[in-house]
């Protein structure tokens, strides 16, 4: 209602009926509007048609007029990062898509349902024997080698190694970071097995089997926020070497030469 009426004072000297027209739905979402999962509004109105934009991110109140919109305070939103988080155990492989808001499961064809059913797909002829070994909050697994820790690593590697086949076709076109998390030494082992570029550097060590996507998004997305703080970093070194070569403009007249 504050702003809807700083945006009236600033309209004064048009026609009223042009006015009301102009603040009419913004009005009606001070009323009425659902704001769900909402974190803020973003409303642009003028003769040629007006639109509503509900924000997940939360930007600074703001009324302007002039002869463009002002969008730059809604920057934060657009870039706004993403990323995948797999979830590894023995037991399972889970992969989401994340968001500042949430973690949303996503579904892989032909995805291992464990490194039991990864093994057994991977050969079919050798017999699985049961061997019991223990590091941390890791459960006993099935293999077809002989006992012994190098047996044990040579399965966890064949077994990540047919999760990622599964995620290559999902994430080959893709550019957002991939973080782990599972118990520490699984971590590691799934970097070995991995392919995908943008693996990130830091994952998340622990027994991820009954954690909900809440808990892992809010353990998970400051590692990403780490993660873009360095790569803007990087970006501003980039920029700034370019520009000392006269490789790179900031103004606009510079840009559209």
């Amino acid at each position: 209602k504050k702003l809807a009426k700083q945006a009236a004072g600033l309209l004064a000297p048009m026609d009223d009926g042009m006015a009301d027209w102009l603040l009419a739905p913004l009005r009606q979402w001070g009323l009425y509007g659902d704001w769900t999962n909402m974190r803020g509004l973003a409303y642009m109105a003028s003769p040629d048609g007006r639109r509503t934009v509900a924000l997940r991110s939360p930007t600074v109140d703001r009324v302007a007029l002039g002869s463009v919109f002002l969008v730059r305070p809604l920057l934060r939103g657009v870039c706004d990062k993403r990323y995948f988080l797999l979830a590894l155990s023995h037991r399972a492989v889970r992969l989401y898509r994340g968001t500042v808001d949430s973690l949303q499961p996503v579904d892989v064809p032909g995805m291992p349902a464990g490194i039991e059913d990864a093994l057994r797909t991977h050969d079919t002829d050798e017999p699985l024997t049961f061997h019991s070994f223990r590091r941390g909050n890791a459960e006993a697994i099935f293999h077809g080698h002989g006992v012994g820790i190098d047996d044990h690593k040579d399965d966890l590697v064949s077994y990540f190694r047919a999760v990622d086949r599964a995620l290559h076709p999902l994430l080959r076109e893709e550019s957002d970071p991939l973080l782990l998390a599972g118990v520490d030494y699984l971590l590691p082992l799934y970097a070995e097995a991995n392919t995908y570029s943008h693996l990130a550097p830091r994952g998340l060590p622990g027994n991820a089997d009954h954690a909900t996507p809440d808990a892992l998004h809010r353990a998970t997305w400051p590692l990403v926020a780490d993660t873009n703080k360095l790569a803007a970093k990087r970006a501003v070194q980039r920029f700034r070497q370019a520009q000392g070569l006269g490789r790179a403009a900031c103004d606009v007249r510079g840009v559209v030469e």
